[in-house]
């Protein structure tokens, strides 16, 4: 006998041999409880104490998920890694399901795409050329189709890479010209996508406040020099920093 609610109730009639039903979570409510009871004709014995049919299963999210950068033919690739759950006889478990966030400025979060992923499987890989933003996190969980299992802590898809200033910074300069050369030296390498700021300041002599006067974005990676002309209208007193930053 199974009930979804009070108003809800079958009853299933098994032969005395039959000791084991199999019942879908396709097929009935995820709350269904039964009992079992003897029957002989009309006559029924007491009924046995009521069980859940499916919500005893273990909802948790996967456990031990690990996220690692990782640059493959000069593409930044995010390998996600976890642990499956085996809550079937079989030592099988329900698939997993990857939800991916983008977080807005009030802060909510918003699911810009899905992945499942069979039991079999515990790991996948996502490239930055795949189209995801930098700031694009990820969540896991276990799927059973109507009832979804609890959902992971975020993680960041790419932005737990800390980007480091460009270094081996060099300015080589005459009566006309200043060439100005540097290096990027991440620990994991360069790759596509990853770009420079170049930012010029004007230091007030008075307050020693700096103004940005300019601000070039040079988005590849080979980009690493440029020259600024004595006619470029630039003050003399002007200074430079740099700064790497990821573009999509």
């Amino acid at each position: 006998r199974r009930s979804g609610n009070s108003e809800t109730q079958k009853t299933v009639f098994m032969s005395y041999e039959n000791t084991e039903e199999k019942f879908s979570s396709a097929d009935l409510p995820w709350n269904t409880n039964f009992t079992l009871q003897y029957a002989v004709g009309d006559q029924r014995g007491p009924e046995s104490i009521s069980m859940k049919l499916f919500s005893d299963l273990d909802l948790a999210p996967p456990e031990e998920i690990s996220v690692t950068p990782e640059v493959v033919d000069e593409a930044l690739t995010t390998v996600i890694s976890w642990n499956n759950q085996d809550v079937f006889e079989d030592m099988t478990g329900p698939p997993v399901k990857m939800k991916l966030w983008n977080e807005l400025e009030s802060g909510e979060m918003k699911v810009i795409d899905e992945k499942s992923f069979p039991n079999g499987q515990n790991q996948t890989r996502i490239s930055l050329e795949d189209g995801y933003p930098w700031q694009t996190k990820f969540s896991l969980n276990v799927d059973f189709g109507i009832k979804q299992g609890g959902e992971s802590p975020y993680f960041d898809l790419f932005n737990q890479i800390q980007l480091m200033p460009p270094t081996n910074i060099t300015i080589t300069a005459n009566q006309s010209t200043s060439y100005l050369e540097w290096t990027h030296s991440l620990e994991l390498g360069q790759f596509h996508g990853l770009g420079t700021i170049l930012n010029i300041w004007m230091v007030d002599p008075s307050s020693g406040n700096l103004t940005l006067l300019k601000q070039t974005l040079l988005p590849d990676t080979l980009h690493t020099s440029t020259v600024f002309s004595a006619v470029s209208g630039l003050p003399q007193e002007a200074g430079i920093t740099l700064q790497s930053y990821v573009g999509t």
